[in-house]
């Protein structure tokens, strides 16, 4: 684990009043006998169950109420799955309130049905349980601190429950001694505003579920109220009344059927007592939409079509009703929205109902957001018509708010929608960056303490290449928060933009600097036709070198992608990266190609033959596939399928200038396969496992970057010619010739960090450090020498290009 991820782990815990000095730590596992185990909690199902003080496994501040609290805790190196592989169930009997800490993140390790059932068939689910606190807890058997968020409930006598998770993160189950907390002294209880938005969200959620079940609708009926008669709101403006029917959707996820089913008599229950009650009519209709929602994404093909028309039908009953009651209510307008998107409806009916939130004259950004997201993400239109289309309903909005907000309304409409690219705003939708800023500074003004708006700020910031304004949130923002991925795609994406907003950014020894795309370029081809680069986000674009400007000319298949390849003279270029996703941009074919790899995995590097009539797609199961360019529609064959002898990442492939041989390069084989028979002619073994490899213009020579050595090989006996050493031993990930194939420069890094990285350049024929130069930020991850020889361009994570006078 990085250094970086632990402090921000150790940040995230920093909830609550300060904590005394740093604990020693204690030896683990702990005994049985330390701390004796209370009476009224009994955990089952469990291997070897220890006891242990709260105090000695937390890193950073403790909250108060759980000062003294005792843990059961699972050794890492003592747990087993006790049901279905990469599970466990704990079965909890208790009387009084319970916390428990535990994390939902999934990743490969869990298989991928499990990853999504596991929050729904806890006990989460079923009854609110309060997101009160997080904590960092040190896993010592792992020498980890990994960010946990602490839950409460109040049990009654002989209250049983379960709860499952993944493996390696094993819950933590804790009992505080003379807890002063009583059912309702729980359901009194407010969010802490130091925890992230979403956990406050699912806290309301939760402690309205805790209300219904228990049929308080006295309760209920006050405090929702109260939240809809204030127009109450978290940070980012999003409405409490919403999450009051949340029930508990931790991380966005959505609950079975059953559980809206059991709890769908109590919430009528609430409208019954109290009939005229527009808060219930409200959070009834979010609840039946969210059923309708569970309904379609959880019974597919089971025939329950008339149960999701029958629940849509009575949330617009309900939200009719609120209409003829309070046409103002922007909630309303939300719900409608919501509901829109559901049904589909055309675009004439959901306009209307976006009408009607403006012409209310109220404060509904949330409504604003969903009617802007759904028209830009429709897809089919006019790019040109639809941004115009988009604007012109946003001016409206700003117009019917402007008395009382100002032009506020004009960054609030978009600054909650999550884009996977942060130029989508700008680009696809048609905002104004001046516009947004001068609005997004309205906005801080009223409330500058939001953390929640400044990320979504910076991050356009970012897009739009505002770099004062970029500089200036991020040194209100700080090193990287779990929570800012709520804005950012990714922790990666968030940092190279702090960097990239360093006031040293562009200090260096280049002769020439190029500010990129915000997401970072992974790499970059010097054609007839000029420069390509590619970033994070699957965008390439034209880069000129004499002016700096660049134009997006293509769209290769979005997510995080990892390399580019392209032809000399431009006819192909080929971008990939994670989830087995391809795009292909041909001259030749009119439209362009979308590839994807029937099981999905990582492409970790992919090839074009020179004259462009071949792609080798290499993957992190050490299959590599040849794609035919020269057809009309060029497709994925299974039979054009080798594989390199094992499951494994695949460092780099090649195409010899003829184009009639494939060069694979993975762990520490080198292979020679004939492209027409995929049958492997030759190889050879490297002592140590590399990174990167490149081959020279000629097809004679391979150079491969083996730990701190590039070494240099010929191709035809596989003999080693030389080997040049490199200063401070950084890894290589980028790798190229000089068009006479004198020259090699090598470009250090990581694709997941943000650290300066320099170039090397070595004589590739008397094998020899010619020069270091030092200036990219971050992570280089293309290199690529101009047509002549004499200029060579990089592009780095730190997302920047910059040219350097060739030795």
């Amino acid at each position: 684990m990085s250094k970086s991820f632990l402090a921000a782990l150790i940040a995230l815990a920093a909830i609550g009043s300060a904590h005394a000095a740093e604990p020693a730590k204690p030896e683990f596992p702990p005994k049985l006998t330390e701390v004796p185990a209370p009476a009224g909690i009994k955990v089952t199902n469990e291997i070897e169950l220890d006891t242990v003080r709260l105090t000695d496994i937390a890193r950073g501040p403790i909250p108060e109420r759980l000062r003294d609290a005792v843990a059961w805790v699972r050794p890492y190196r003592t747990f087993k799955p006790t049901t279905e592989a990469g599970v466990v169930t704990m079965e909890i009997t208790a009387d009084g309130p319970v916390y428990l800490a535990a994390t939902w993140v999934s990743d490969g390790r869990l298989e991928p049905a499990m990853r999504w059932k596991i929050p729904q068939e806890t006990d989460f689910a079923s009854r609110g349980w309060m997101a009160v606190s997080q904590l960092g807890i040190a896993h010592h058997s792992r020498d980890e601190v990994e960010a946990h968020t602490v839950f409460l409930r109040y049990c009654r006598a002989g209250d049983k429950f379960t709860f499952r998770t993944r493996t390696f993160l094993p819950p933590i189950v804790m009992h505080v001694a003379g807890d002063p907390f009583t059912p309702e002294k729980i359901a009194a209880l407010e969010p802490d505003p130091a925890l992230p938005e979403l956990l406050q969200r699912s806290f309301t959620g939760a402690k309205a579920l805790n209300l219904v079940v228990d049929r308080r609708f006295d309760e209920l009926e006050r405090w929702a109220g109260g939240l809809l008669k204030t127009g109450a709101t978290f940070p980012s403006g999003q409405y409490r009344i919403r999450s009051v029917a949340r029930a508990f959707q931790l991380g966005g996820s959505l609950n079975e059927p059953e559980h809206w089913e059991r709890h769908l008599p109590d919430w009528n229950g609430w409208l019954a007592a109290y009939p005229d009650s527009n808060s219930a009519r409200l959070v009834l209709a979010s609840v039946q939409i969210d059923y309708s929602k569970a309904l379609r994404y959880y019974h597919r093909g089971r025939n329950r079509g008339a149960d999701v028309d029958e629940a849509r039908r009575r949330a617009l009953e309900l939200l009719y009703e609120v209409e003829q009651s309070d046409p103002k209510l922007p909630h309303m307008y939300l719900e409608y929205m919501l509901l829109a998107r559901e049904e589909s409806w055309d675009e004439d009916l959901t306009t209307e109902y976006f009408r009607r939130a403006v012409a209310s004259g109220s404060w509904c950004p949330q409504a604003v957001c969903e009617f802007v997201a759904y028209l830009g993400f429709r897809g089919g239109e006019d790019p040109a018509a639809s941004r115009k289309k988009i604007q012109a309903h946003v001016e409206s909005a700003v117009a019917a708010t402007r008395a009382e907000h100002g032009d506020k309304m004009y960054a609030a409409s978009i600054k909650d929608i999550q884009f996977y690219r942060s130029d989508i705003p700008l680009l696809d939708f048609g905002y104004d960056w001046p516009r947004l800023r001068a609005s997004f500074d309205e906005i801080l003004a009223r409330d500058p303490s939001s953390r929640r708006t400044m990320r979504a700020y910076v991050r356009l910031a970012a897009a739009a290449g505002d770099k004062p304004v970029a500089e200036r949130l991020f040194a209100k923002l700080g090193p990287y928060r779990k929570d800012d991925d709520e804005a950012w795609s990714d922790e990666l994406e968030y940092k190279l933009n702090l960097r990239w907003a360093a006031p040293d950014f562009a200090e260096g020894d280049q002769r020439a600097i190029f500010d990129l795309s915000a997401a970072g370029a992974v790499g970059v081809v010097w054609t007839a036709d000029g420069v390509r680069y590619l970033d994070r986000r699957g965008q390439t674009f034209t880069l000129d070198l004499k002016s700096g400007a660049q134009e997006r000319i293509a769209e290769l298949p979005y997510n995080i992608c990892l390399n580019l390849a392209g032809t000399p003279g431009g006819e192909v270029l080929v971008g990939s990266g994670f989830y087995g996703r391809v795009g292909v941009e041909s001259k030749n074919i009119e439209t362009p190609l979308r590839f994807r790899l029937s099981d999905s995995p990582t492409v970790t590097y992919v090839a074009v033959a020179r004259d462009g009539s071949n792609l080798a797609v290499a993957a992190q199961t050490g299959d590599v596939t040849i794609i035919d360019l020269t057809q009309d529609r060029p497709q994925i064959d299974a039979k054009r399928t080798l594989n390199v002898g094992k499951k494994t990442w695949i460092k780099w492939v090649g195409f010899t200038p003829d184009g009639e041989r494939l060069i694979t390069y993975a762990d520490k084989e080198v292979a020679v396969w004939n492209v027409e028979t995929l049958k492997r002619e030759s190889g050879w073994t490297i002592d140590r496992q590399g990174t990167m490899a490149a081959l020279s213009p000629d097809g004679k020579r391979l150079a491969i970057a083996d730990g701190k050595f590039i070494q240099f090989w010929t191709l035809g006996d596989a003999k080693v010619l030389g080997k040049v050493e490199l200063p401070g031993g950084a890894t290589s990930r980028a790798m190229g010739f000089s068009p006479d194939g004198g020259r090699l420069a090598v470009g250090g890094g990581s694709y997941e960090q943000i650290n300066p990285s320099p170039i090397h350049f070595l004589d590739a024929e008397k094998f020899k450090l010619i020069k270091t130069v030092a200036g990219h930020k971050g992570s280089v991850s293309g290199v690529v020498f101009s047509p002549d020889g004499r200029t060579l361009l990089s592009v780095s994570l730190d997302r920047s290009a910059r040219l350097w006078d060739v030795p």
